[in-house]
């Protein structure tokens, strides 16, 4: 079993780090996503272009949070 499939077997969710920024994003924990991605980047985690500006998209749309 991978460790893709091993939160599925026992139907746990699994969020990354950039699940967890875009949340805090839109529950007003943080005050830029954006700044928070660009030090993601310039420390070495890879996030690709067209990833980065869907995220920044998502942050931007109104969402249910909770």
């Amino acid at each position: 079993m991978t460790a893709g499939q091993w939160p599925r077997e026992y139907n746990l969710m699994v969020t990354g780090t950039i699940g967890i920024l875009l949340k805090a994003k839109l529950e007003g924990k943080i005050p830029s996503l954006r700044h928070d991605l660009d030090v993601l980047r310039e420390s070495g985690f890879w996030l690709g272009e067209e990833l980065y500006l869907k995220i920044l998209e998502q942050a931007t749309k109104p969402h249910k949070v909770g």
